[in-house]
């Protein structure tokens, strides 16, 4: 299975990933909200997972946008702390290290995850492309 089909969600990727690692035999918990999971990034290589990861799931900002957003606030966090951690604790966290342009953004996709509800990207769009771009640097400073 090519990693680049497994952009929605970089737990599920990373799970993918590691099950066909030798070394893995075991489950892994999936970190609920407000909750982590710490790896062993000898088990199974997360920063090359999300570093094949990561074109598709920016090339899947259109109509995703709280999810991306989300998404790569995640794998940061992963990349800086080796915990898995669900995705509104992955924006708050990013949300301290971020300028305050962004924290807005990530506080919306945030919420609207936590609310279920959609959420209307169109009049925000240079702010959540600096996001992005912020967030992107970020993961790749840590690659």
């Amino acid at each position: 299975m090519p990693l680049l089909k497994i952009a929605k969600s970089t737990v599920t990727g990373l799970k993918e990933l590691c099950r066909f690692h030798p070394l893995q035999n075991r489950r892994r918990p999936r970190p609920k909200a407000g909750s982590s999971v710490a790896f062993n990034d000898g088990c199974c290589n997360i920063h090359q997972a999300i570093q094949e990861v990561l074109p598709a799931l920016l090339a899947s900002l259109e109509d995703d946008e709280r999810n991306v957003v989300l998404t790569l606030a995640r794998m940061w966090r992963t990349l800086v702390t080796k915990e898995f951690v669900s995705k509104d604790i992955a924006a708050q966290w990013a949300a301290a290290r971020l300028a305050e342009e962004q924290v807005v953004i990530l506080n919306k996709a945030r919420d609207a995850y936590l609310t279920a509800c959609e959420e209307d990207w169109q009049n925000c769009q240079p702010e959540l492309e600096r996001t992005i771009k912020a967030l992107h640097q970020n993961i790749l400073a840590n690659l």
